[in-house]
């Protein structure tokens, strides 16, 4: 980045005049030409300019490559600030799927037969799973992990879990219990 910096910066040499120019061909971005340039000074200025003056300029100064680097430098810039603006917005991100999950596993281990609720506690636990599996699956794409595994067939001989794995354990655990619940509960009814 300091190399190019350089480039842009006033050179050797370069009188106020043809700097000031220079300064307006390089801020008018991708849009620049030295006619715009034209327009724009005599606008500005009291003073009045040939295009031919501003060409010459332009061609001893190297006002395209110059300006092509300080391009470049506002692109890198802005490019780090975006990666790092979408790391913070990725942790944030992730932070709320994590909560997300808490919540969807408490309302699993909670669910009760009280009747305040106009929902089954089928319903409530069914909600609860689906509601897990999104702050999953959020967190997932948060942290840039797949949020679906394709099954291979062949033969795994040392398995071994991953941490990816052991929140869906801890989901099957506490899923398997209340459906344990629901089949107590029904062949109590019965």
């Amino acid at each position: 980045m300091s190399n190019n910096k350089q480039k842009w910066a006033r050179i050797k040499y370069e009188n106020s005049k043809a700097f000031a120019l220079f300064c307006i061909y390089r801020d008018f971005g991708p849009t620049r030409t030295l006619e715009r340039v034209h327009q724009k000074y005599i606008e500005d200025s009291s003073e009045t300019i040939s295009l031919r003056q501003i060409a010459s300029y332009s061609s001893k100064n190297n006002w395209v490559e110059r300006s092509e680097a300080y391009d470049d430098y506002l692109e890198e810039k802005t490019r780090l600030s975006n990666e790092k603006e979408i790391e913070k917005m990725n942790e944030r991100h992730a932070e709320d799927a994590k909560t997300i999950q808490a919540k969807a596993i408490d309302d699993l281990s909670n669910v009760d037969y009280s009747t305040e609720y106009q929902a089954s506690p089928e319903g409530r636990r069914t909600a609860a799973a689906r509601t897990w599996k999104i702050g999953v699956d959020a967190e997932r794409l948060a942290r840039g992990v797949a949020t679906e595994k394709v099954e291979q067939s062949g033969t795994i001989k040392n398995r071994i879990k991953t941490d990816d794995e052991k929140p869906i354990d801890e989901f099957n655990r506490i899923m398997d219990n209340a459906l344990k619940e629901v089949d107590e509960s029904v062949k109590q009814d019965k």
